[in-house]
């Protein structure tokens, strides 16, 4: 049985903006919790049998919580406000793109996955994902307007 690790290190750029990128084994990173006391909408999707997001959006503020995952691969708990867009970017060793999660002015939930793999194994071309995919649709979810 083999195992695999990947140690990143998450930083926040800007309210609802991060950036992950790998670093070699010699920092631990902690996770943050956070809480949950008002009634969520919980998020689950997998895009390209690799990306799995999991999570919840408050229907008041917008406020989202999210896991992330690629192939397995726990990238960590992220926290932003969906009304302005949460775009986390991706420096890894076998991908580098972005994964963004916005409430449109419609009031739908997406998430749009834009990656590319760093390499020519054809094992990685699952990596090569440029798709949006609408989660859900709230009801009255705060947003700004588009018009």
């Amino acid at each position: 049985m083999y195992h695999a690790a990947l140690v990143i290190l998450k930083t926040r750029q800007e309210d609802g903006s991060y950036r992950v990128q790998q670093v070699e084994n010699k920092r631990c990173l902690s996770i943050s919790s956070f809480s949950q006391k008002r009634d969520r909408h919980p998020i689950s999707v997998t895009i390209n049998d690799a990306f799995h997001l999991s999570g919840s959006i408050d229907p008041i503020t917008s406020e989202t919580i999210l896991g992330i995952e690629i192939s397995g691969i726990d990238l960590g708990v992220f926290h932003g406000m969906a009304s302005k867009a949460m775009q986390i970017d991706l420096h890894l060793q076998a991908l580098k793109g972005k994964i963004t999660v916005e409430l449109n002015p419609f009031d739908e939930l997406w998430v749009h996955v834009d990656t590319v793999t760093c390499g020519k194994n054809e094992r990685l071309s699952k990596f090569n994902c440029k798709r949006s995919e609408q989660l859900q649709r709230f009801a009255g979810v705060v947003c700004e307007p588009w018009v």
